[in-house]
């Protein structure tokens, strides 16, 4: 196994990523692609490009066919990812351009999600050996392309749970011997990366819909190509675990706003982050502590499946998880169902 690698294809991706970042920032700027500061959730000082998502998506093809191309006939499974990817990328393209209704977005979602599956199957994944699998798997990979949308609300959010969960998952790959799947994901990580030197705050560049939609269609498929029941069979909630954050997100933010009569695809300033900000957080120690949350996501998902824990001792972790996550976000939990406390 040669780290060296996985080091230079992550640099090459960092490198490659800044330089295409910076040319879509200047075609947004060109074209009028920008975000226009309006209303309590967009109170950022000035436009912001966005096309953020169309150059991480161009660094991460451009770099995997750097390095793959000679061997395509062994990774076949990336054209039809590809194909996925590339179709759910466009709808929030469009939809940053135009403005789509969520239900449009989900029918767009609908029909590019079968690539992802088919390109799962040609691993004999154990997630997809039976239909009830490909039933939950179409709606594991739905349910993180939206959640990863909806944390996209503050800058480098969304790309730093990303690139913890990516991490996650290289780690894991480098562990199990899957080195051709790690370096593909070291491309990912040092894409992910180069975007976040661009999107930490002050963000300079957004993701847009294009962004988070591609955020969670990348990583929703990447547990399929990893082994998670070779010592129990439980180990195959470990994935949940890795993406714990945008799930836990998604969760309480529909809690919050059907508590407040709202509805759960209406935009309001209910995220976890703006719990945070409004308790005088600085975006940075949000990021961190994010960060942090997800590692330890990810390490107590990893001892699950390789059984050093128990599943009692798991969902007991899961539990004291979700309720450090209250306290730390929500201190006063009645103040939840309390329009005067949530109508900043």
């Amino acid at each position: 196994m040669d780290y060296i690698a996985y080091v230079k294809a992550c640099l090459m991706s960092f490198s490659i990523g800044l330089v295409i970042i910076y040319a879509m920032r200047k075609i947004a700027f060109r074209w009028g692609i920008l975000d226009i500061p309006k209303g309590v959730l967009k109170n950022h000082k000035q436009p912001v490009p966005y096309l953020g998502g169309l150059a991480v998506y161009l660094t991460i093809v451009f770099n995997l066919f750097w390095h793959f191309s000679d061997s395509l006939d062994n990774y076949i499974f990336l054209i039809w990812i590809l194909l996925g990817i590339t179709g759910v990328l466009l709808v929030g393209l469009y939809d940053d351009l135009y403005a789509m209704k969520p239900v449009q977005k989900f029918v767009g979602q609908f029909f590019c999600i079968p690539f992802i599956l088919y390109s799962a199957s040609f691993y004999k994944t154990i997630f997809l050996s039976h239909m009830l699998g490909y039933l939950f798997s179409f709606f594991f990979i739905i349910s993180l392309i939206n959640a990863f949308n909806l944390i996209d609300v503050m800058d480098g959010l969304a790309t730093m749970v990303a690139l913890t969960s990516v991490s996650s998952f290289f780690c894991i790959a480098l562990y199990q011997g899957k080195y051709g799947f790690a370096l593909l994901l070291s491309v990912v990580i040092g894409s992910l990366t180069s975007f976040l030197w661009w999107n930490k705050p002050a963000a300079r560049i957004y993701l847009g819909d294009a962004g988070a939609l591609l955020y969670g269609v990348m990583i929703a498929p990447i547990p399929f190509f990893l082994s998670w029941n070779h010592t129990t069979t439980w180990g195959l909630i470990a994935p949940l675990a890795i993406v714990a954050i945008p799930l836990f997100e998604v969760t309480c933010l529909i809690l919050v706003r059907l508590s407040l009569s709202l509805s759960p695809y209406e935009g309001s300033p209910h995220h976890f982050c703006h719990f945070l900000l409004k308790k005088k957080w600085s975006k940075n120690n949000i990021l961190c502590w994010t960060a942090a949350h997800g590692t330890a996501h990810s390490v107590w998902g990893f001892l699950l499946m390789e059984g050093h824990i128990s599943t009692t001792i798991f969902f007991m972790g899961v539990l004291f998880f979700l309720i450090e996550w209250v306290v730390v976000v929500y201190d006063r939990f009645l103040c939840l169902f309390k329009k005067p406390c949530l109508s900043w």
